[in-house]
C-alpha cells in the first residue's frame, strides 16, 4: 500500500525552520516568485530586518529569492550591514547598494542578479566575494571602496560591468575572473576599470574569449 507523502509545515531549506507558505514547500523568503507576491514578500522582509536590528544580528539572506527591486537603503533603511550573507541568492528584480557599508565579510557567492547590480559608492570594510554569481544584467560597482581583497573568480558578466572610480586600499587584491562558457559578444568594450585606484594593490583579470578591450581610461595602477 502506497502512503501518501505528508507535506511538512517547515521550510524544506536546511537550518531555516520556517514555517511553509501557502501551499509551497518552502518559507516566505525561499518559496519562489511564482509562488508569493511582491508585496508579502517585502512585508515579510521588512518584519525580519526589524529583529535583525533590534537584537544586533548579522544579516543572513542565504537562498532567499527576492521579488521586485529592492533599494536596501531607502526601502529598508539599511546603512550598515555586519557579516551579509548572500550565497545563492536571486535577485528577480534591481538590488540597489548604494550608499550602504559592508562592516564585515559580504558573501554573494553564487548569487543571481537578474536585474541590476548597482553597489555606487557601496564601502566593503571585509572582503567582498562574488565568486561564481551570475550577473544577467548591468553590474556597476562605480565609486565603491575595497577595504579588503574582492573576488569576482568564476563570474558571469551577461552585460556591461563597471568598476569606474573603485578604489581598493593598499596590499589588497581585486580578482576579476569571467567564465568562458555564457560571456556573450555584447560584453565586448564593456569592462570598464576608468578612474580606479589601484596603486599598490593587485589586480588579477582573467577576460573570457570575446572580452576584446578594457577600458582603462585613468586608471591608478601599482606604483611597484
Amino acid at each position: 500500500m502506497n502512503k501518501e507523502k505528508v507535506k511538512s509545515n517547515v521550510c524544506q531549506i536546511e537550518y531555516c525552520d520556517r514555517p511553509t507558505h501557502k501551499e509551497s514547500e518552502y518559507c516566505i523568503f525561499h518559496a519562489s516568485a511564482e509562488e508569493k507576491t511582491e508585496e508579502e514578500f517585502k512585508e515579510a522582509l521588512k518584519k525580519y530586518i526589524e529583529e535583525i536590528k533590534k537584537e544586533d544580528k548579522d544579516y543572513k539572506f542565504g537562498r532567499f529569492i527576492f521579488i521586485g527591486d529592492i533599494n536596501f537603503k531607502e526601502d529598508l533603511n539599511i546603512t550598515i550591514f555586519n557579516h551579509a550573507d548572500f550565497r545563492v541568492t536571486t535577485f528577480e528584480g534591481n538590488a540597489r547598494f548604494g550608499g550602504v557599508t559592508f562592516k564585515k565579510y559580504a558573501d554573494f557567492s553564487w548569487a543571481t542578479f537578474k536585474g541590476g547590480a548597482l553597489f555606487f559608492d557601496a564601502i566593503f570594510e571585509g572582503g567582498a566575494v562574488f565568486s561564481d554569481a551570475i550577473f544577467e544584467s548591468v553590474a556597476f560597482f562605480k565609486g565603491a571602496t575595497f577595504r579588503e581583497y574582492a573576488s569576482f573568480k568564476g563570474s558571469s558578466f551577461l552585460r556591461c560591468v563597471s568598476f569606474e572610480g573603485v578604489k581598493l586600499l593598499p596590499g589588497n587584491k581585486l580578482i576579476f575572473e569571467v567564465k568562458n562558457d555564457i560571456v556573450e559578444n555584447y560584453l565586448r568594450d564593456r569592462v570598464s576599470f576608468s578612474g580606479a585606484y589601484l596603486e599598490d594593490a593587485y589586480l588579477d583579470i582573467r577576460l573570457a574569449i570575446g572580452v576584446l578591450t578594457v577600458s582603462y581610461t585613468h586608471l591608478t595602477l601599482p606604483t611597484n
